[in-house]
């Protein structure tokens, strides 16, 4: 995606990036929007796809961007300028996720009674209804009558959620990636295999293209595609869920070529480490969990480009690639051992993008630092910050998230704000250089 949105502590979302298909829902026509501007207000979540974004406020969910495949949710084709409620939809909506031209979402339709309903192109099975080729604005509820979801995530043309504590997951499944035990797509919610204990509950789902890994039962399994060695192990691509590690597993985060997680508390990381990104002292691979050197306990662990951060003893510490300052320690001489990050205290979140870092400090305040060439650390100067930079009109944040080149955070009110982005044709901006809400 070459847009950003965000949630700022007025609960009003701001987006700025390209917005050729109307991703940014300022409803300008202009084929970028360099700026934050505020689209909409209330809002308590928001997820971003490749052509199209949506967002719950005041319990209904709105779309706007690209409406090819009514993944907008609306019923005439193109682009839908602004945030506009999804047809028939109603409200009660308590989480979104989007994916490339499909959307679902988990709906509270009664006192304890949550249901996913996924509406636009049915691409793979994405829509989960078990219609052939069922296409459209009017979100449709998936198959198998499920009661009681509690998360949902969505990457190309599938989708996984927990539904009692269960994996379940529908759509396109050429890399295995729905963990049923074989390359078939399938079209309804369908159980991710059990494995040797079937009690065992998740607690967390993390995906990327075409591998996912999750918590289960304080295990890291994973299944999908392995040629990155993104298991932490060197076994062959599973179509059902390998364990990769048995214990106190109690997160995992996915990168394109690295993974990290929270094992009894302390970070560990695994996968391609030529720029340190393992942060075990060394530049090399490594194919299992390897304890990142110099943090005996982390609280939280993110994964970005070809570096990675974590937050031990309420500061930041970050280690890898540095070429773009993204490590926040001054100096590009990149690390292959967590450093810490300078001139901040407190953390309370940390996110990592492609190039840049970004985190809530005391109050809500956020700091970035790295690659401006996109603004996706918020400051006016284009050029990298080797040092955390404050973001202007930014409070109350309760957590940040990064994209390849861009930034939101979300505020304890659930509003978002959002900067940076990269836009694609020659000669425009680079991106927006200061937050916008969402409206």
């Amino acid at each position: 995606a070459a847009h950003t949105c965000a949630i700022d502590d007025q609960a009003q979302l701001w987006c700025w990036g390209q917005n050729v298909h109307g991703e940014v829902g300022d409803g300008s026509g202009q084929p970028r929007v360099p700026m934050p501007t505020m689209i909409a207000t209330g809002v308590t979540q928001v997820a971003a796809g490749g052509d199209h974004a949506c967002a719950i406020a005041g319990g209904r969910v709105r779309c706007w961007g690209q409406n090819l495949d009514g993944q907008s949710g609306q019923p005439t084709v193109g682009v839908v300028a602004t945030p506009t409620e999804v047809t028939g939809s109603g409200a009660g909506w308590i989480a979104v996720a989007v994916g490339a031209r499909h959307s679902c979402g988990i709906k509270q339709v009664a006192a304890a009674e949550q249901r996913v309903y996924c509406w636009g192109a049915d691409a793979h099975g994405a829509r989960g209804d078990g219609a052939a080729a069922n296409v459209g604005p009017t979100p449709t509820e998936v198959s198998g009558g499920q009661t009681t979801w509690t998360a949902l995530v969505a990457a190309g043309d599938h989708t996984c959620g927990i539904v009692g504590g269960r994996a379940q997951c529908w759509g396109d499944n050429g890399q295995g990636q729905l963990g049923v035990g074989d390359r078939l797509d399938r079209d309804a919610p369908t159980a991710v295999v059990a494995g040797d204990n079937p009690s065992r509950q998740y607690a967390q789902l993390a995906a990327n293209a075409g591998t996912t890994c999750g918590v289960h039962s304080g295990a890291l399994v994973c299944w999908g595609d392995n040629r990155q060695r993104l298991y932490g192990d060197a076994t062959a691509s599973a179509t059902a869920p390998h364990q990769v590690a048995s214990g106190a597993w109690t997160a995992v985060a996915l990168g394109d070529t690295s993974g990290c997680g929270l094992r009894g508390g302390a970070p560990v990381c695994w996968g391609a480490g030529g720029r340190g990104q393992i942060g075990d002292g060394a530049r090399a691979d490594r194919l299992a969990a390897t304890a990142v050197g110099g943090l005996a306990t982390a609280t939280t662990v993110t994964v970005g480009g070809a570096h990675a951060c974590a937050i031990s003893g309420a500061q930041a510490w970050c280690w890898g690639d540095n070429a773009n300052g993204q490590l926040g320690c001054g100096p590009f001489a990149g690390g292959p051992r967590p450093q810490r990050v300078v001139d901040i205290n407190g953390v309370e979140a940390i996110a990592a993008g492609r190039s840049h870092s970004c985190a809530v400090l005391p109050g809500g305040a956020v700091a970035c630092w790295g690659d401006n060439r996109t603004h996706a650390i918020g400051a006016i100067d284009p050029r990298t910050a080797p040092v955390p930079v404050a973001i202007p009109g930014v409070a109350g944040a309760a957590r940040v998230a990064t994209s390849c080149e861009a930034t939101c955070a979300q505020r304890g009110d659930a509003s978002v704000t959002c900067w940076g982005g990269r836009y694609r044709e020659q000669g425009a901006p680079a991106g927006r250089p200061v937050p916008v809400a969402l409206r």
